[in-house]
């Protein structure tokens, strides 16, 4: 059976809150429609939970008065949610990884934001006011004792 693709992020919130806790059908659709911050249809959840339920990736059980049907993943289920998080989490590492600069003065990493000043015509980036000044203040430092040593040369 080919890989089951998971195209929409109803679906992927779905097998994230499957991954919480079992969850009945109604249950599900409410909150992925809450997570997602508009409604979702019925058309959209179940046919999905059922396609879960053919690949052996969920079990059902019903229960209650009214027979709710309650989707809980299978060990295998929760291996294929496992996988899918990992393709997410190396698809938001190279997303975060593309903003993140280091400051030129004590190293600590910076995501979008920080201080860029011009030093000796090269561009840095600083966490603060106080690194960028530490950085300034050592290079004028330098500079002035290498006109000092030509002076006295």
């Amino acid at each position: 059976m080919p890989e089951l693709k998971v195209s929409n992020f109803s679906r992927f919130f779905a097998l994230l809150l499957l991954y919480e806790k079992p969850r009945h059908g109604y249950e599900l659709l409410k909150e992925v429609g809450h997570r997602l911050g508009q409604r979702q249809s019925a058309g959209q959840v179940y046919p999905f939970l059922r396609t879960l339920q053919r690949r052996h990736y969920v079990s059902v059980e019903q229960t209650g008065n009214r027979r709710k049907k309650v989707f809980e993943l299978t060990p295998e289920g929760r291996k294929f949610v496992r996988s899918l998080l990992e393709k997410f989490d190396t698809l938001l590492e190279a997303s975060v990884r593309s903003h993140l600069r280091t400051c030129s003065h004590c190293k600590c990493t910076l995501y979008e934001s920080g201080i860029r000043k011009r030093i000796n015509g090269k561009t840095r980036f600083f966490c603060c006011e106080n690194c960028a000044r530490a950085i300034q203040h050592s290079k004028q430092e330098i500079q002035h004792a290498a006109r000092h040593k030509e002076r006295v040369s």
